[in-house]
């Protein structure tokens, strides 16, 4: 019976962290490359512009003008350890008296809540799905602009076969007159 308090407060103390744990998340790579941003799909009746904050800032475009899925390849170089911020504005919208906003991927919006959820992808990208409706018309889908965020490393620096193969051949050659006179001696 004390067991099965135990692990129901456990349980219930697992649930309020995980319900006080904000939706965004930075976007980081372990190394340097071309950073790449997947316009992936939109459910959304306002025509939102998307783009990278940083690095740039750079506008890619408004959802009702590209066809998912869009590869966005000229937006920047992404840095070991440093964050990568997407965002959403909304346009001015007659039946909304907060607009226009910007959400971004690392920050809550101004009406203090989550606008943008950040999820790792197993390849190492991120999933950016933005929600652009204020507190008071708010519906948590969710599914309003949705981005992948991703990193293609730097091609790493390798010497080529014979710049390997000259010093090897020279050590092993040195090696080889080395016990050839000493072989010579000992005879």
């Amino acid at each position: 019976m004390r067991k099965m308090k135990f692990g129901i407060l456990l349980v219930f103390a697992v649930l309020v962290l995980v319900g006080t744990v904000s939706a965004f998340a930075p976007i980081t790579f372990p190394y340097d490359g071309k950073l790449v941003v997947t316009y992936v799909s939109s459910d959304a009746g306002y025509n939102n512009e998307f783009g990278v904050f940083l690095p740039g800032p750079l506008s890619l475009g408004k959802i009702h003008d590209v066809t998912p899925p869009q590869v966005y390849t000229q937006v920047g170089r992404c840095s070991n350890g440093e964050n990568v911020v997407v965002y959403i504005t909304t346009p001015i919208k007659p039946t909304d008296p907060y607009g226009p906003q910007t959400y971004y991927s690392n920050a809550l919006g101004d009406d203090n809540l989550d606008h943008a959820y950040v999820t790792p992808q197993v390849d190492g990208s991120f999933n950016v799905a933005f929600e652009d409706s204020w507190k008071d018309l708010i519906d948590n889908d969710a599914n309003d602009v949705v981005l992948n965020v991703a990193c293609t490393p730097d091609p790493i620096n390798t010497p080529e076969f014979p710049t390997l193969a000259l010093p090897a051949g020279l050590i092993v050659g040195l090696l080889g007159v080395v016990l050839f006179i000493q072989k010579t001696k000992e005879v």
